[in-house]
């Protein structure tokens, strides 16, 4: 086998999201999610496979088509012998690798130890993933999937409003 990996998520980066909003199309509520998941979609800028692509060869060299593997969904990784690779790379499409948890847990489960996972993203950025970086990702998943930065502004500026209002309106200005 190769002695290098390539692997891209060609999939949604939340699959059940938009499952949830198509399967359950009449209600308000799922509709809302599946909106919520375009935005996120949006909001991430994922890079396309033809663009990817030529990131490796700039980064690599040229790229054989057997050390490329497209993946559609997570939850079924290509038939690689794990232990040969030396290195994997992975090539996110957007700037934090939003969508490859379930994938990234499988990879660095499967990996043996002197396997070296590499991450090459959209933004032409390039570093290895180990457990440090890989948690502090994740966290910034989680706050870009779940809005808690924007919420927490949201209640400030709810909070606060009311007070420099009465503020001004007593110091008659309007």
């Amino acid at each position: 086998m190769a002695e290098t990996a390539f692997l891209f998520h060609s999939g949604k980066a939340f699959p059940r999201l938009k499952a949830l909003g198509e399967k359950r199309n009449h209600s308000f509520f799922f509709r809302k999610l599946a909106a919520i998941e375009n935005l996120l979609e949006l909001r991430r800028n994922p890079r396309s496979q033809e663009y990817m692509i030529d990131l490796v060869r700039g980064t690599y060299g040229e790229c054989p088509p057997d050390q490329l593997f497209v993946i559609e969904n997570p939850r079924h990784l290509p038939e690689i012998p794990w232990d040969t690779v030396e290195e994997i790379v992975l090539l996110w499409p957007d700037a934090n690798g939003t969508g490859w948890t379930p994938l990234e847990r499988k990879i660095l489960h499967l990996k043996s130890e002197l396997t070296k996972v590499v991450v090459l993203n959209g933004r032409r950025r390039w570093f290895v993933l180990n457990r440090m970086t890989w948690y502090g990702f994740r966290l910034r998943r989680l706050l870009e999937k779940t809005f808690i930065c924007e919420l927490g502004f949201l209640a400030v500026f709810l909070c606060v409003s009311p007070v420099l209002v009465l503020t001004d309106l007593l110091r008659r200005r309007r």
